[in-house]
């Protein structure tokens, strides 16, 4: 049996947040405190070596660093990726950090970060309004430079650009990009354009049977977010290899599907009794040296390294430092605007299941 990288980051203490981040989530679901005794071990835990993010009571996620900012992303495993997407893995960290420290370092240094959503209450002021915000917010004496507007797709596609121009493949992402624009920045479409690249293609599931829904219901006015929708793309998963298959999308285009390489599901039953878990095939997700995914269809759209999501919002304005997060992918998604149930991850050629 192949050994894991025995300095990967270690997947099993993230659980322990579950306590904090979505204990009424578990408690809905009719199992209380019992399930959490499961994870219990004899043993002493192995060592986490990542930052853990932990909630600040508001609804805001910080990593466990001083001063609220994320620690810097690093993959020290991106020899892992064939050479020849080894620059693309750099470069797209590279500018996560520079991101990172663009935002962060403006709330510290003016009470302003960088970026504002499309869907804040910021994006919808006039000019002149936006200009009183500013000066409203700032610290005394300080000039922050006007923020960018970004979306979850627009954080995404920033950080690939840099990616492939260090890797000397700015016009393959120039026509990456056109096709994602041209189907209304649907994140289906850039997972399958770096199908096309070769990048492997990871369906992730937390529990495929019997998908929670503590947090949404079949309910839901969207149907990518109900539980039984979840069930679908696993099934689909299953039986055709393929990822929403036949999906018709805002500009009329069918979707042929993403075809799915890997897949790494039950990571998180909802009942264990009835699930039983799999952290193995998540271990791999935490040796990744990057991914950019999707969760519930589309819906959104994210990237990371080494288990760590990083993401941006539509709703955010510029005061607010949940305009970058980053989140552990085995607790993520489970606050009461997302209920993320089911999507897939793309990886680097090379670069899964080290």
């Amino acid at each position: 049996m192949k050994l894991l990288n025995k300095n990967a980051p270690k997947i099993w203490g993230a659980f322990t947040l579950c306590v904090g981040l979505s204990s009424s989530a578990f408690a809905a679901e009719g199992h209380g405190a019992g399930f959490f005794g499961l994870f219990k071990k004899k043993n002493k835990e192995p060592q986490v070596l990542r930052a853990i993010p932990v909630e600040d009571g508001q609804g805001a996620t910080f990593n466990n660093n001083p001063g609220g900012r994320p620690y810097p992303i690093s993959a020290p495993w991106s020899q892992t990726t064939d050479k020849e997407w080894r620059p693309v893995v750099d470069g797209t960290i590279e500018s996560m950090n520079q991101a990172i420290e663009a935002h962060f370092g403006g709330l510290e240094k003016t009470g302003i970060g960088s970026m504002f959503g499309p869907k804040s209450a910021y994006a919808s002021m006039t000019p002149e309004e936006q200009k009183a915000y500013i000066a409203a917010n700032k610290r005394p004496g300080t000039m922050p430079p006007a923020p960018s507007r970004t979306s979850c797709i627009d954080f995404v596609l920033a950080r690939l650009r840099a990616g492939y121009a260090k890797a000397g493949k700015l016009d393959r992402f120039n026509e990456l990009k056109k096709i994602v624009v041209e189907n209304h920045g649907d994140g289906l479409f850039l997972l399958k354009e770096l199908e096309k690249d070769g990048w492997t293609m990871v369906y992730w599931n937390p529990d495929s049977k019997n998908p929670s829904s503590a947090i949404r219901t079949d309910l839901d006015a969207q149907r990518n977010h109900r539980p039984e929708s979840h069930k679908w793309t696993a099934a689909t998963v299953r039986n055709q290899g393929l990822y929403m298959p036949g999906i018709v999308n805002e500009s009329g285009t069918r979707f042929e599907g993403i075809k799915i390489n890997k897949t790494v599901e039950n990571f998180r039953p909802t009942n264990p009794y009835s699930t039983s878990a799999n952290y193995h095939d998540l271990q791999k997700l935490y040796n990744a040296p990057l991914f950019v995914g999707i969760a519930n269809g589309g819906y959104h759209v994210y990237m990371g390294s080494q288990g760590k999501v990083v993401e941006s919002h539509s709703t955010r304005s510029p005061t607010d430092p949940t305009n970058i997060e980053v989140r552990d992918f085995a607790t993520w998604g489970l606050k009461g605007d997302e209920g993320f149930g089911s999507g897939v991850v793309a990886v680097p050629p090379g670069a899964w299941g080290q």
